[in-house]
């Protein structure tokens, strides 16, 4: 017994060793903020392809990954973390209009307004014709804060809390992630507070806090059963969940809630490998063709057929049904929130944010599946969809637990 405590005391000192913030350390650091600062002019001089943007996340990608297992006081960690985003907070977004939408929302709510009943006219906000999305609980967050430094100020406050949260356990590689500071406090996306309350959630196990993640945004669902089969009394869980979910939801009923969601769910197409290759698979099997010369065919069902059974829906429900089995069966939370995001048709960089605390809680290599993403931007160009993908498939095979 004395020399197993004795082993553990040493890999305990052999970690605080490793863990230790030196001099190269600090150059690093040093870099990956001068990377950083950087990111503005270099989103703005190639707006049209995004290539020298990549490259300059690509330099401070690189640098953050010496300081990823490294510890510091809570105290200097706070510090670095606030400094490092002070830099984004009245810098314009230009990788993304969606915080344009969240403010937006949040006026008219702030108004009197319905934000599910309302066309907004801001130039800036991406597929203005399309209604919002947002779950209500969101609309209520957008409600009280609804300007950009406001908002900003927001999304850096949660990022303390997932610093305090983490604290010795990855809370400097937080403090200082390129992938949470510029798709968290430059272009504002809401799946950052989704992510640092999932992080409340898995450290208190509280299902109020699962709740409201899920109610901020959708993807904190697939969590669910991984929190659930870790909380001390799955009924209370269950109940405080669904409490924190349907509570905000009470004051929209009466009038339309997330119409939008339908022609995301239905339209969008980003950044999936999965999904074109499901795609390509189905589009060689001449689906209608077949049902069209059956001899077999009832008329009933045909019309239903013939507006179903074609490539983009049956990718679609493959891919819902492999997600679904994966969420399912996985006991950790960031792989469940990766099965869907794998399995998404539409996978923008930022969806991976909510993502990022529970791989630092969980010690998850999902964590580079995340870093890896901003490279799709470039498919917003044009750019070859086989070389982004690479990236992805590459940072996908690392992730694999060992």
């Amino acid at each position: 017994m004395d020399a197993v405590d004795g082993e553990d005391a040493e890999n305990e000192v052999v970690q605080r060793q490793d863990a230790r913030f030196g001099k190269a350390h600090g150059l690093a650091l040093i870099l990956l903020a001068a990377a950083l600062a950087l990111a503005p002019w270099a989103a703005e001089v190639t707006r049209d392809s995004y290539r020298c943007f990549v490259l300059v996340y690509a330099i401070a990608a690189l640098t953050w990954l010496p300081l990823v297992r490294r510890t510091l006081p809570l105290a200097k960690t706070a510090v670095i973390a606030i400094a490092l985003r002070a830099m984004f907070l009245f810098a314009q977004p230009l990788l993304s209009g969606d915080v344009y939408r969240y403010l937006s929302d949040g006026r008219v709510s702030a108004s009197g307004g319905n934000p599910y009943a309302y066309t907004p006219s801001d130039p800036r906000i991406n597929h203005a014709e399309v209604r919002s999305i947002y779950p209500p609980l969101a609309q209520v967050v957008f409600r009280l804060v609804h300007t950009m430094t406001a908002w900003r100020l927001l999304l850096i406050v949660a990022d303390i809390v997932v610093i305090v949260l983490l604290r010795g356990k990855g809370g400097l590689a937080y403090a200082t992630c390129p992938f949470v500071i510029i798709e968290g406090t430059w272009s504002g996306h809401l799946d950052l507070l989704a992510g640092a309350v999932l992080a409340l959630a898995m450290v208190r196990r509280s299902g109020v806090a699962a709740g409201l993640a899920a109610g901020l945004k959708i993807i904190p669902v697939t969590a669910l059963p991984a929190l659930a089969r870790g909380a001390r009394d799955r009924k209370r869980f269950f109940i405080a969940f669904a409490l924190a979910v349907v509570l905000p939801v009470l004051p929209f009923l009466g009038g339309p809630i997330m119409p939008g969601l339908g022609v995301y769910a239905k339209s969008w197409i980003f950044n999936s490998p999965l999904y074109d290759a499901v795609r390509f698979v189905l589009e060689q099997i001449p689906t209608k063709a077949i049902w069209t010369h059956h001899p077999l065919r009832f008329e009933l069902i045909s019309d239903f057929v013939y507006r179903h059974l074609h490539a983009d829906f049956l990718t679609r429900a493959i891919l819902g049904v492999l997600a679904v089995g994966a969420i399912a069966l996985t006991r950790r939370v960031t792989s469940a929130i990766a099965a869907l995001l794998l399995c998404s048709p539409a996978n923008h960089p930022w969806y991976w944010l909510t993502l990022v605390p529970s791989a630092l809680i969980e010690r998850s290599r999902w964590l580079y599946v995340a870093l890896s993403m901003p490279a799709s931007y470039l498919l917003y160009r044009g750019d070859s969809r086989l070389f982004v993908y690479g990236w992805v498939l590459v940072a996908v095979a690392a992730a694999r637990e060992p």
